[in-house]
């Protein structure tokens, strides 16, 4: 069980424990989560986390955040170019 401070809607903290146990003794304000989470992560619904959006383009499905256009499934590979909103291929991709 981890626990995840919340400031603004946004998690600064991240510790092994409970909500309760972090609340009572760091003060502030805790959510309990079952998974890994990390600092910049946000709170989209009371009590649940996401990461943060990779691209201001994409949209949260509920479980992962999804791109504009389905990326290729042939070639590549590919990245997507939040200036022309499509997957291009990545020349530089070690």
């Amino acid at each position: 069980m981890y626990a995840a401070r919340v400031e603004q809607g946004t998690v600064t903290q991240v510790i092994v424990g409970t909500a309760a146990w972090a609340a009572d003794r760091l003060g502030g304000t805790w959510v309990g989560v079952e998974q890994k989470v990390g600092r910049g992560w946000e709170e989209w619904q009371p009590g649940q986390l996401r990461p943060p959006s990779p691209y201001p383009s994409w949209t949260w499905d509920g479980k992962a955040w999804k791109a504009p256009k389905r990326k290729p499934l042939l070639g590549g590979p590919y990245a997507w170019d939040e200036d022309s909103l499509s997957w291009v291929v990545a020349e530089d991709v070690l």
